[in-house]
């Protein structure tokens, strides 16, 4: 557009001066590309300087520039302006990376860049500024007052932690501008600028720049008393030179305007507008429950029937490296992984294949009260010990509790709420009758799980409870073709999910299922398919207040509705994919069909003793590894951009998984290396009583008692608003 350049992934690659030609670099023109509005909003401005005039004492006079605008049609207008006297410096930016200066004072940089240094200049100007700091000597370097040094601090590590983007519009600057140890720049005089160093308290908390990126900065910051000579009198310029490997070279530049003569008013605005975008653009990750085995980030759970092959077939099944063994066969009790199907808690109401209604087929004819009472028995039954810990899993799939989900054979249970209001009000339009329906079903199904919930952890206060498949994503469009498949779920659904947040919030764990089809075999479709299932029950996992619900993620050893074991491909696809995205653990499911022949229970033992127990080690030592070196066992490692192909595996080249008297065993340690790497691909969610980037942090801050982050920026600007 207007011959720029072409657009790439989100990025408007701006290489010159658009449409007035390339930039001078002697100094006498200077170009400067702006976007207004959005990242995607037209038209562009581009601004091309020419005829710079200079009065006696040689400041620049006069200015004038030639505008083109270039439209969304393509079309272009230009016109001429002039820009008066005493000009704000201005200071030129070379960017070697994907930058776009949106319309001062927005500059928008990639995350990987931009990440945790935007809101540290901003505040360390505000602070600055706002409490008349004197910057004029060599060797010393202001405080930060403690509330403001609070609040920086809480700002920061939000957006350091931020898992937002590509893409992120910052307010001011968007560089990393003051780094712990780098130099400040001191008045000019005599041509050679005084350096000074930063004090540690002024960014005590570290930037995540990113691995091979080198930082560079010159900041010239308001004076309050200038020195005579200075040119730069009350202003504030910035100058960076920032390089990052293998990125394309971009100028751009900005001004800072008079900071030190705002009003209230005007710093007022500038304070709203970083609470606000620290909030919008940079949500830290919520703290979640501790794994319910020490030092275990990654649970390994076996939950398939093959008991039976040992005394029917001679076969034996080696699980040594799940933590919890556990068959879903009726009659196995106590274990520590505990499926509740639909007979086996309470009165669940549904139909029968041939339409025969149990517990009168409809959640909006049981009694709740019978139910709860009849719930106490089945929980005896299965979990006898009150304190006991564990999973407990509530497996009811004959409806779904909202209306629309409730298709093919489930749409029984609409016609028959449409048919139960219509006894009870025969006068009522077909319309009124479905509308009615569908709003007494949805609140009786909502309340019905809802209570079974609560009046599980009642009984159970220890077990983490939560229903099977849920949430899901009904991302199966590759049943239908693979062509153009994506593996993303249906912003209806989304929606939909959203509608169901009381069941999220008062689940104490989420258990989706990523079942791989025999069509998604070794294909890209098949990981997209995982990951965005995954994806969905991490984000439902945040829901509401507290803590982030653990999600444990349901899978097969082999191909859904088959014998056939997953490749080793696929193992990643399930299982990794799971890991890296932050799963609490995996869960091996398995019908009866696993042991139903001496072949099938053969090549299951089969698979599992080489590369399933072999991939599952490895992917559960490097959580651990992870888990110890960048969270200090206080968390959990996840990716840091859930949709890049980085996992946690071991790397080859310094551990090894070797056989010894049958058994597997890991050997070597992680190097400085893979640390770095690990920390450039993959960040921390901490566990409840620790927060920081590292988790590190053990106060009373990160333990619960301190507000929401939302709850405080709303106090924050209250009180600006206010005073």
């Amino acid at each position: 557009m207007g011959g720029s350049g072409s657009k790439a992934k989100g990025v408007w690659p701006f290489s010159g001066g658009g449409a007035g030609g390339d930039a001078s670099t002697d100094g006498n023109e200077q170009s400067v590309a702006r976007m207004r509005g959005s990242r995607t909003a037209t038209p562009f401005v581009f601004t091309r300087r020419s005829s710079l005039y200079y009065d006696e004492d040689g400041d620049l006079a006069h200015e004038f520039y030639e505008e083109t605008v270039v439209t969304k049609n393509g079309r272009k207008k230009s016109k001429l302006k002039r820009i008066q006297k005493n000009l704000i410096p201005q200071g030129i930016v070379k960017l070697e990376h994907p930058c776009i200066h949106v319309d001062f004072p927005m500059i928008l940089c990639e995350l990987s860049v931009a990440r945790g240094n935007a809101v540290v200049t901003v505040w360390l100007l505000v602070a600055i500024s706002v409490n008349g700091f004197i910057l004029e000597d060599s060797h010393k370097s202001p405080e930060l007052p403690s509330l403001v040094s609070v609040i920086m601090r809480n700002v920061v590590t939000s957006v350091s932690r931020s898992g937002v983007g590509p893409f992120d519009v910052f307010p001011l600057l968007g560089f990393d501008a003051l780094l712990k140890g780098r130099p400040l720049a001191g008045p000019e005089v005599n041509g050679k600028l005084r350096e000074m160093e930063t004090k540690p308290s002024l960014c005590s908390v570290a930037s995540p720049s990113p691995v091979h990126a080198t930082t560079s900065a010159l900041v010239m910051l308001p004076w309050q008393r200038p020195a005579p000579d200075l040119r730069l009198q009350n202003k504030a310029a910035l100058c960076l030179n920032v390089s990052q490997a293998e990125s394309d070279s971009l100028i751009c530049q900005f001004a800072l305007e008079d900071m030190m003569f705002w009003s209230l008013p005007d710093w007022k605005v500038l304070l709203l507008s970083v609470l606000l975008w620290e909030h919008l653009c940079a949500q830290e990750l919520k703290p979640t429950a501790w794994p319910l085995y020490s030092k275990k980030p990654l649970l390994l759970a076996w939950n398939a029937p093959t008991e039976d092959c040992a005394p029917r077939h001679g076969i034996h099944f080696q699980l040594d490296y799940f933590q919890i063994v556990a068959s879903p066969n009726e009659g196995f009790v106590r274990q520590s992984l505990t499926i509740f199907y639909k007979e086996r808690l309470g009165l669940y109401p549904y139909f029968e294949p041939d339409n025969t209604p149990v517990n009168k087929g409809l959640p909006q004819l049981v009694s709740l009260t019978q139910h709860l009472d009849k719930m106490k028995e089945g929980v005896q039954k299965y979990i006898q010990d009150p304190g006991a810990k564990g999973l407990s899993v509530i497996d009811w799939e004959e409806w779904r509790p909202l209306w629309v989900r409730n298709w093919d054979t489930k749409d029984i249970y609409r016609s028959h709420s449409r048919e139960l209001v219509q006894q009870k009000n025969p006068n009522r339009s077909p319309d009124e009758v479905a509308k009615v329906a569908q709003q007494d079903f949805e609140k009786s199904a909502m309340k019905f799980m809802l209570e079974t919930l609560r009046h599980a952890k009642n009984l159970r206060p220890n077990q983490l409870w939560g229903f099977y498949l849920f949430p899901d994503c009904y991302n199966h469009d590759y049943r239908r073709t693979l062509e153009n498949y994506t593996g993303r779920c249906p912003d209806v659904e989304v929606v939909r999910n959203d509608k169901l947040q009381p069941l999220w919030r008062e689940s104490t764990a989420l258990f989706p299922s990523i079942y791989m089809g025999t069509v998604l075999r070794s294909s890209p479709s098949g990981r997209q398919f995982v990951r965005n299932r995954v994806k969905e029950g991490m984000r439902l996992a945040s829901s509401g207040d507290g803590l982030a619900r653990p999600v444990f993620v349901y899978t097969r050893p082999t191909y859904a509705n088959s014998l056939e074991p997953l490749t080793e491909t696929d193992l990643v696809s399930t299982v990794g994919e799971s890991v890296a995205l932050g799963a609490a653990g995996i869960i091996m499911w398995g019908d009866a069909a696993y042991a139903s022949s001496r072949a099938s229970c053969s090549n299951l033992s089969v698979y599992l003793q080489n590369p399933l127990s072999q991939y599952l080690l490895n992917v559960s030592t490097a959580a651990e590894l992870c888990s110890q070196a960048l969270c200090g066992l206080h968390g959990r490692c996840q990716r840091r951009n859930p949709d890049s192909d980085v996992y946690l595996h071991l790397n080859p080249l310094t551990h090894t998984i070797t056989s010894h008297n049958g058994r597997l065993q890991v050997t070597g340690q992680l190097e400085e290396a893979e640390t770095s790497r690990l920390r450039a691909e993959f960040r921390c969610q901490c566990y409840s009583g620790y927060d920081g980037e590292d988790c590190d942090r053990t106060d009373a801050l990160s333990r619960g008692a301190r507000l929401p982050g939302l709850q405080s920026a709303t106090l924050l600007i209250i009180y600006l608003l206010l005073f």
